[in-house]
């Protein structure tokens, strides 16, 4: 039998406390803050979600970036601070997706500038066309929107450069489709972090702590406003009078 020295228990103990991952799940519901007509992509990459914004919450001050294309099936947003002596543009943080969201991890990381901690990262998807969707259970029957399928609830993965705090995960501003809440779509995802995410970006040092996790998107289409409407009605009657007086 393997003898274990009374050290390693130890250092195994401190360890599992020291990368130890911590995360809860609420919802904020209410009335639709969105409508759409329409589920028309559960298995949404990284790439696809170009338009939301994603806004950074420091100690001292906010950062707001939206989310654009890369390479392939990735995408990211990118907020950066433009230091005003030496004109020098520092990436304060970077939240990406390789891949498709329901399988693959998004990857959080916070550099700041000197050195700030990050309190909290609001993801607003629907500038995109983009709703978080959760798997349903939370919810009474029916589970999930039609067209939407599987859903996924945040889940926290993994810890960079050994964070150990609380991430607090909330799920806001509820989607209908054609007027009905089901209750597994939310336009919003707020991630709160206690402690905030450290990060330290200087011409002398660097380093940045972060987080993955998994959270499920699907794309829509919205619901046209009456005015629209309104306009594509008489744009056709438009045309019907002009072909009618031609004939």
């Amino acid at each position: 039998m393997k003898k274990i020295s009374v050290l390693t228990v130890v250092f195994m103990m401190l360890a599992s406390t020291v990368y130890a991952l911590s995360y809860s799940v609420e919802y904020e519901d209410g009335p639709a803050a969105y409508n759409a007509a329409e589920v028309v992509d559960y298995m949404v990459d990284g790439s696809e979600m170009a338009g939301m914004k994603v806004t950074a919450t420091y100690l001292v001050g906010t950062e707001v970036a939206t989310w654009e294309a890369t390479i392939d099936d990735a995408g990211h947003a990118v907020g950066s601070y433009v230091d005003p002596i030496f004109g020098i543009t520092w990436r304060e943080f970077e939240l990406s997706l390789d891949g498709d969201s329901f399988s693959m991890n998004w990857e959080l990381e916070n550099s700041g500038t000197v050195a700030s901690y990050l309190t909290s990262l609001k993801i607003e998807a629907l500038p995109g066309n983009v709703v978080f969707d959760v798997d349903g259970e939370h919810r009474e029957d029916p589970p999930s929107t039609p067209g939407s399928m599987y859903g996924l609830e945040f889940a926290l993965t993994g810890a960079i450069d050994g964070y150990d705090g609380e991430v607090t995960a909330t799920y806001s501003d509820q989607v209908a489709l054609n007027g009905t809440v089901y209750g597994d779509l939310y336009g919003t995802l707020t991630l709160g972090f206690d402690p905030g995410l450290f990060g330290v970006l200087s011409p002398w040092s660097s380093f940045s702590q972060g987080i993955t996790f998994k959270a499920d998107t699907d794309i829509v289409v919205p619901v046209p406003e009456p005015g629209t409407l309104l306009l594509l009605g008489l744009g056709v009657l438009g045309l019907l009078g002009y072909a009618k007086k031609r004939k």
